[in-house]
């Protein structure tokens, strides 16, 4: 949580889950445990919050929590039929809803270009909770792995088609489990089975406020141009940038793709991540398993300064991975 400076459905009011701790304790690639906070060795604090686990091992996290009135969310979701008003819908939640996200179906064309449902929600108070706490469901079972050559456009909508009209209202009220809420692929046991034995990669990209739509739309013809098609898209509102040096939301919209793998995925992420270049846009270090050196170091301006806090703190750079050495070189 601390590497990726996590976020969720609720960054546009809360932040990152940086903004919330308030110490961490560090082994460094020296061999140096360091206690350090935003008042103390405040650098190798704020490369850690985001850092992707290179600036040390993280042994121990102080952080703040917050009292919620009940274990249940109360929330509403919407069927919306384009992708304009789904974002504007969903900007709209922002102002009041400490929780949104949207889902979106990438393969409607037209008119239903973005189709999708937006989840809005809230820790629901005593008189609305339910008397029981809330159990997670068992789900269904996949026993194997699905041929790989199954997932395509042609299923992929299918599947995106059944999901939009299962939602029969257009508008939905409920007193939801938080599971549910929050990770609805978990009420699928070994939902990775579903991708096929080569898998699946996600890319998440998030797009300035000022290019928000616009980019967001860009990026779904992107996806459509390279022939490809997303299983399951996200969509979320994000507010200020965390205090990290390489977190990454930041005031804008970010758009989360799966991603099923193929011989053409690598080219994919070329073209989502020229998209993300032009718009202004950063990719999620934490959902990337593809991205190029050249792409990376176009999208991200505070490389040379985390990069200046790893040599402090790890001179001999010993604390290193496959993606730091595709990303960073070292």
């Amino acid at each position: 949580m601390v590497a990726s400076d996590v976020h969720g459905k609720n960054h546009h009011v809360n932040g990152t889950f940086g903004r919330h701790i308030k110490s961490l304790k560090v082994l460094t690639g020296q061999g140096q445990v360091i206690e350090c906070s935003r008042e103390n060795s405040a650098d190798l604090f704020l490369a850690t919050i985001g850092g992707m686990g290179l600036t040390g091992h993280i042994l121990e996290v102080e952080f703040v929590m917050e009292k919620i009135p009940s274990p249940w969310i109360y929330q509403e979701t919407y069927r919306i039929s384009g992708l304009s008003e789904l974002l504007e819908k969903l900007k709209e939640s922002g102002k009041d809803w400490p929780m949104t996200v949207a889902w979106v179906d990438t393969i409607a064309s037209g008119k239903s270009m973005g189709r999708g449902i937006l989840f809005v929600g809230r820790w629901a108070t005593k008189a609305e909770a339910k008397a029981h706490v809330p159990k997670a469901a068992k789900g269904i079972v996949f026993p194997f792995s699905i041929p790989s050559g199954l997932l395509n456009r042609f299923t992929i909508g299918l599947f995106n088609r059944a999901v939009y009209f299962s939602h029969f209202q257009k508008k939905k009220t409920e007193v939801a489990n938080p599971d549910k809420y929050f990770y609805p692929l978990d009420s699928f046991q070994h939902w990775n089975r579903l991708y096929g034995e080569a898998g699946v990669t996600q890319h998440q990209s998030v797009i300035p406020e000022e290019s928000g739509a616009v980019g967001i739309r860009a990026m779904v013809s992107s996806l459509k141009q390279a022939g490809d098609a997303s299983f399951l898209t996200v969509i979320k509102d994000c507010g200020p940038q965390g205090e990290g040096m390489l977190s990454f939301p930041r005031s804008g919209m970010s758009l989360a793709l799966d991603l099923p793998i193929r011989e053409t995925t690598q080219q994919t992420v070329q073209q989502l991540n020229e998209t993300v270049k032009q718009k202004g846009g950063r990719i999620y270090l934490t959902k990337d398993g593809l991205s190029s050196r050249e792409d990376f170091e176009a999208m991200e301006d505070r490389i040379e300064q985390f990069n200046a806090v790893r040599r402090k703190y790890d001179p001999e750079g010993r604390l290193r991975s496959a993606q730091s050495m595709r990303l960073f070189g070292f």
